[in-house]
C-alpha cells in the first residue's frame, strides 16, 4: 500500500462518501485543477491549450478506466497520460480503497463496541476499569468456562467469584435446612469413626514397617561381608523396584556381579582368597609330612650298638624301611 505521505485524504474521503451514498456528485463543479504550465518544446505530452474555452465534458465519452475519484475536467486528460502512469495511478487508487475498506470494518466494530459500553461508561470510570482489558478478561473466562474440563471450569468459576467478592459457601443451602434421617446420620458418624481408626492404624503399621526396613538396611550395610554396599546401593534399589530381586541379599549379590567395577574387585578377592587357602593347606600338609618323617627316622639301638645314620635322604629312607621290616 502506498505511504501515507502521498495519501490524498480529501479525495479519498469524498470517494468513500459517494460509495456509501453520503455525498452526491456535483453536476457542474467548479474547476479545481491549476492552469496547465506552459509546454516546453521537449515535452511530448503537454499540448498547447486552445485560446477558446474548452467544450463541456460528456461523462459518457470518458474512458471506462478513469479513476472514480477524478473530477470530469481532470478525467478528460486521462487518455493523454502514458500507459505506465495510468497503471500506477490505478494501482494507487485500488490500494487506497482497500485501505479504506479495512478501516471501515474496524470503524464499524469500534462503533458497536462503543455503543455497548456507553451505558456503563460512568461506572467504568468510577472503578478505573479499562473496558478493553475488561472485555479481554471476560472473553478468556468465557473460553475457559465453556471449553475446559470439569476441574478447570470449577477453578475458573471459583476465581471469578473470588474476584467479585462472592463467597461460594453462600450458594449452598444451610445445613439446618436439609433433613437427614437420624439413623443415616448415626451410621455416617460411625462409619467416619471407623474409617479414622483404620487410617490411623494403617499409618502406624506403615511407620513400623518403614522403621524396620531402615534398621535392616543399616544392619546389612554395616556387615563386613557386604563391603561393596556403598558402591552398589543405587543398583540394589533399581533391582528391587523392578522386581528382579526380592531381598536385600539377593539384590546385593546381583548388583555386585552386574556392576563391572565391583565384579572385578570380587573376582580378584576370590582369587586371592583361594590362593591363600591353597598356600595354607600346602603348608599344613608339608608340616605334617615333616613331623611324620621325623618320627620314622628317630635313632634306635641295633644289637646293643648305637644307631647309624647316613648323610643323605635316600639313605635315611632306606634305613627307615629296613627298620620297619625288622620290627615286622
Amino acid at each position: 500500500m502506498p505511504g501515507t505521505d502521498d495519501f490524498d485524504f480529501e479525495v479519498a474521503s469524498d470517494s468513500l462518501g459517494e460509495e456509501l451514498g453520503f455525498l452526491e456528485n456535483d453536476p457542474d463543479p467548479a474547476p479545481t485543477d491549476p492552469a496547465p504550465a506552459d509546454p516546453t518544446p521537449t515535452d511530448p505530452v503537454v499540448k498547447q491549450a486552445a485560446p477558446s474555452d474548452p467544450a463541456p465534458v460528456d461523462p459518457a465519452a470518458l474512458p471506462p478506466d478513469v479513476p472514480k475519484t477524478w473530477r470530469k475536467e481532470a478525467a478528460a486528460h486521462w487518455a493523454a497520460l502514458p500507459e505506465q502512469v495510468r497503471a500506477e495511478i490505478t494501482k494507487r487508487e485500488q490500494d487506497i480503497f482497500s485501505g479504506l475498506e479495512s478501516y471501515k470494518s474496524d470503524a464499524q466494530l469500534g462503533k458497536g463496541f462503543q455503543s455497548a459500553i456507553q451505558p456503563h461508561a460512568q461506572l467504568l470510570r468510577q472503578q478505573n476499569i479499562d473496558p478493553v482489558a475488561l472485555t479481554s478478561g471476560l472473553m478468556r473466562a468465557h473460553v475457559t468456562l465453556s471449553t475446559a474440563d470439569e476441574a478447570g471450569r470449577i477453578a475458573a468459576f471459583q476465581q471469578l467469584a473470588q474476584s467479585y467478592g462472592i463467597p461460594l459457601s453462600s450458594l449452598q443451602p444451610p445445613e439446618d435446612q436439609l433433613y437427614v434421617d437420624p439413623s443415616v446420620k448415626d451410621l455416617q458418624s460411625k462409619f467416619q469413626s471407623i474409617e479414622s481408626r483404620l487410617q490411623a492404624e494403617s499409618a502406624r503399621t506403615a511407620q513400623a514397617e518403614q522403621a524396620k526396613l531402615v534398621k535392616d538396611i543399616e544392619t546389612f550395610a554395616a556387615d563386613p561381608a557386604n563391603g561393596y554396599f556403598s558402591e552398589v546401593s543405587k543398583d540394589m534399589v533399581t533391582l528391587l523396584e523392578r522386581g528382579v530381586a526380592t531381598t536385600l541379599q539377593d539384590a546385593y549379590q546381583k548388583a555386585v556381579w552386574t556392576n563391572p567395577v565391583t565384579r572385578a574387585k570380587e573376582v580378584a578377592r576370590q582369587a586371592a582368597e583361594a590362593n591363600a587357602k591353597a598356600s595354607a593347606e600346602a603348608a599344613t600338609k608339608a608340616a605334617a609330612a615333616k613331623a611324620a618323617m621325623a618320627a620314622k627316622v628317630s635313632p634306635r639301638q641295633r644289637g646293643g650298638g648305637a644307631a647309624t645314620t647316613s648323610g643323605t635322604m635316600d639313605d635315611t629312607i632306606s634305613e627307615t624301611l629296613a627298620a620297619i621290616k625288622n620290627r615286622a
